[in-house]
């Protein structure tokens, strides 16, 4: 059975690449910038700390629950696990991903003097657990139906192309990289936007569990 111990390392290992990868990305940035005014440095930190390093945890979160669930938890099984506890054990993951993130966007976001509304807090943890859950949600029917296991390959290549062409871009024709999170409708009716977030979640989760149970692992 997974440790939590275990669980936590996982998870800081998703944390320390996401933390990485906008460090590179902001470095990058400033290199191709060096004539910065007064604060530029300040904003560079808080976008950076924001909407860019929440985009980044949802892309590593994502490829680890692709991973995660295509590759090992077929050995769990055979192991002696059963479904419901790598079902918990993915929740379990799920949460540390998210809390982490959060945590250290949000404390940067606060020590840089910004504030936080509900709008932000609800959109950076949406969007993560929104993100890994839907990964989850694929990861099980492309376990469940193994014809569907290239289409989430493919698919997942093309994730990992937007993303590179998606930074690049920003830093070679804008020397900058912007990541609007659309969560800006949520200032209208958070709760019940929040709600059909809910639902949303717990659906997809439902279902992940279904598709979890018919899974017939070959040794």
């Amino acid at each position: 059975m997974m440790k939590k111990q275990e669980g936590i390392l996982k998870a800081a290992d998703n944390i320390g690449s996401a933390v990485g990868l906008t460090v590179c990305i902001a470095i990058v940035r400033i290199f191709m910038n060096p004539e910065m005014q007064d604060g530029a440095m300040r904003d560079i930190i808080v976008n950076y700390s924001g909407n860019v390093f929440v985009f980044v945890a949802c892309f590593c979160c994502a490829i680890w629950e692709l991973a995660w669930f295509t590759q090992y938890v077929p050995l769990k099984i055979q192991y002696g696990n059963t479904r419901k506890q790598v079902f918990i054990q993915e929740k379990r993951m799920k949460f540390y991903n998210t809390a982490g993130v959060s945590s250290i966007s949000f404390v940067v976001l606060i020590a840089c003097g910004e504030t936080l509304d509900g709008t932000r807090i609800l959109g950076t943890i949406g969007s993560l657990l929104l993100i890994q859950t839907l990964c989850e949600f694929v990861s099980t029917i492309s376990l469940r139906f193994r014809r569907w296991m290239m289409v989430m390959i493919m698919a997942l290549a093309g994730c990992i192309g937007f993303f590179t062409a998606y930074i690049a871009t920003g830093l070679i024709k804008n020397k900058e990289v912007h990541v609007p999170m659309g969560f800006t409708f949520f200032r209208e009716n958070p709760l019940f936007w929040g709600g059909i977030m809910l639902l949303v979640l717990l659906g997809l989760t439902i279902l992940s569990w279904v598709f979890l149970k018919k899974v017939e692992i070959r040794e």
